[in-house]
């Protein structure tokens, strides 16, 4: 079977209107991949003068996790000015790796990294994220970064040195061969890094209507979620689209390795529930932290609860069974208002292209970003694999949507 026409839009084009209610939705299961960390850094979300490891500027880290040997991956992001006052510049965003005995081998898969000022996003975190994706999977990471025989002790990986205000995001895969700490930080001077740093306390009060407590730092345990479909494109009515829930509604998705999912919610599913890092009480827990509590429902108001930057894996498997060519158009959509200034950013990668689009603000906006041209009477499957990330806050539905022309 031949597949021809292939087309995967430009940044930015193909944005259209598609009333979901009148499209047909297709169950589906996800399946979480839980043999995997995610180190997820975001609190503070902005650099404050104590949150770095220097022993004379706090000794605190942003986020400090356990991994067993394995693949895992870590994701930050801060911004330094904004809110609060700006630090001064330059300073240093890395990983440091504990190995508390033995010897240990580490391996960057892949290590992708972005700054607003420095890859031109202005104050825009969701297009400085994209570019920290763009770098993940379209550079090779080398081998500076690898540890080999690493003794006891602690070492520092993917440094990243900001020298301008903004936002700062980055993307690390990576393997160890046995268990050690990892942990994200900031320092200004290597040499002053503490070597018993502490978490970084829970921020008291609000800036303005910034509430820094809905930020955190934390670990979950999986960082993508994986669907396997079968479609005969043959079978699909022609003109008639069918959508497939990411995450905003409950009905038509189940998921394979729960245990650490957020009850199902009516707009946010699936949620990956992530243990936040944070000094806090119980009643601060209960009160800022709501969206990690057993019997939470989240609501649309709870932003940042896991689904910021977590990847979506689709494989396709397609057939043609028909008598007549058949193409197949995808499209990421959006149900509701955009909020956070029209911030609503897919990241689409197919093959080795990645592209992305800030979907317009308004309640039927989609992008289509993939058309396929099959040919006629072959039941031979042509896989399809491509990865959605959600680059933007986790209030913000996103769905999958499809439909087949002559």
């Amino acid at each position: 079977m031949a597949v021809t026409n292939f087309e995967l839009s430009s940044n930015g084009t193909n944005g259209i209107p598609i009333d979901i209610t009148k499209a047909t939705k297709k169950s589906i299961t996800y399946a979480l991949n839980t043999g995997s960390k995610w180190i997820y850094s975001n609190y503070p979300e902005y650099m404050q003068s104590d949150s770095f490891i220097d022993t004379n500027f706090g000794a605190k880290y942003l986020n400090r996790v356990e991994v067993p040997a394995g693949t895992h991956r870590i994701f930050y992001s801060h911004f330094n000015g904004g809110v609060y006052a700006a630090q001064p510049l330059p300073f240093t965003i890395g990983i440091r790796v504990y190995n508390s005995s033995g010897t240990l081998n580490l391996i960057v898969n892949k290590y992708g990294t972005a700054h607003s000022y420095v890859n031109g996003g202005g104050n825009d975190y969701c297009y400085t994220a994209a570019m920290a994706w763009k770098m993940f999977y379209d550079t090779a990471p080398g081998t500076a970064n690898n540890l080999s025989n690493f003794g006891v002790g602690s070492t520092w990986i993917c440094k990243q040195v900001i020298q301008y205000n903004g936002w700062f995001t980055g993307v690390i895969d990576f393997y160890v061969s046995k268990a050690c700490a990892i942990t994200v930080a900031a320092f200004k001077n290597q040499a002053n890094a503490s070597d018993s740093p502490s978490p970084y306390p829970l921020l008291i009060g609000t800036v303005g209507s910034y509430n820094p407590r809905k930020m955190y730092s934390g670990e979950a345990i999986g960082n993508s979620y994986t669907a396997n479909i079968s479609l005969d494109v043959a079978s699909i009515p022609v003109e008639t689209y069918q959508w497939i829930p990411t995450c905003q509604d409950s009905s038509g998705i189940s998921i394979t390795g729960t245990g650490n999912i957020v009850p199902a919610g009516t707009d946010l599913l699936p949620i990956l529930k992530i243990a936040p890092k944070q000094n806090q009480s119980a009643v601060e827990y209960a009160a800022t932290m709501k969206p990690l509590n057993t019997n939470y429902t989240p609501t649309a108001e709870d932003k940042n609860i896991g689904n910021w930057h977590l990847e979506y894996n689709y494989n396709f498997s397609l057939t043609n069974s028909g008598g007549s060519d058949r193409t197949i158009k995808f499209y990421v959509q959006t149900t509701h208002t955009v909020a956070d200034g029209g911030k609503c950013y897919s990241i689409v990668r197919q093959g080795s292209t990645l592209t992305w689009y800030n979907l317009p603000s308004g309640s039927l906006n989609a992008w289509r970003f993939l058309s396929l041209r099959i040919s006629a009477g072959s039941t031979v499957a042509y896989s399809l694999p491509f990865k959605l990330i959600l680059g933007t806050n986790a209030s913000i539905p996103m769905n999958l949507l499809y439909k087949t022309e002559v």
